[in-house]
């Protein structure tokens, strides 16, 4: 707290803020020092309040939170050697969140890949056995499913993807940094789960378009078949 101002407050109930914050500072009670500093901060928004304020969001451990106030102390333009305090207590900042992302990071969802069903081999007609049917391609059952499934997958993708895009543009009306960053990592997730539907629904439809066109292949090899007629000879059966 040596690093606040050392002038008063022009705001009485800003300075009556950040002297209670100065008590909690002494105390090491940092979650009341931090709310009184956003509260002195929120009054009367003097760039010295936002280091002390900085400082006690890291001893929180509350990294993130702490990065963005030292950078935006930063960017108030304070003496050269309060930048090199700030930038040294963001490095801090940087290695602890770094060191505990293996430990509380969640696993990114992996694309699903679905292999195409095999064709089923091909049956040669003969004099007693009838050529098989191929099934329509417009009738494929598990087709249907894949492109159908794919194409749900695609649209909520889309909508996740727009409603993060709202909610990163409404982070500008956070009415305080905690909200601000709450606003932040909501878009982030919605974003990632966007992406997330949006390459498995490309995945689903993908394989149902595959399917179709490996059943229309089959079909249109089988509309022409070679086969022994009785005791006449060779017969060439089929549509043309």
């Amino acid at each position: 707290m040596a690093l606040a101002p050392e002038r008063l407050l022009r705001d009485p109930a800003a300075q009556a803020a950040f002297d209670a914050a100065q008590a909690a500072f002494a105390a090491k009670d940092y979650a009341a020092a931090s709310q009184e500093l956003e509260r002195a901060y929120m009054l009367e928004p003097e760039l010295e309040l936002l280091y002390p304020w900085a400082q006690a969001e890291r001893n929180l451990d509350r990294c993130e939170s702490a990065i963005d106030l030292y950078q935006k102390f930063i960017d108030g333009g304070p003496s050269e050697r309060m930048v090199e305090a700030a930038k040294q207590n963001i490095e801090r900042c940087e290695e602890t969140i770094a060191a505990q992302t293996p430990a509380s990071a969640e696993p990114e969802p992996e694309p699903v890949a679905i292999e195409p069903e095999p064709p089923p081999p091909r049956v040669e007609p003969t004099a007693d056995t009838e050529p098989e049917k191929p099934t329509p391609v417009g009738r494929d059952i598990a087709g249907g499913v894949l492109v159908g499934v794919g194409g749900v997958a695609v649209i909520v993708g889309i909508a996740l993807l727009g409603t993060a895009g709202k909610q990163a543009k409404a982070t500008k009306d956070a009415d305080d940094n905690s909200m601000y960053l709450d606003m932040r990592d909501h878009a982030t997730k919605l974003n990632r789960a966007g992406i997330a539907m949006l390459v498995t629904g490309g995945a689903l439809v993908v394989a149902g378009a595959v399917r179709y066109g490996l059943l229309a292949r089959k079909r249109k090899s089988s509309e022409v078949a070679l086969g022994w007629d009785g005791g006449r000879g060779l017969a060439l059966s089929g549509r043309f």
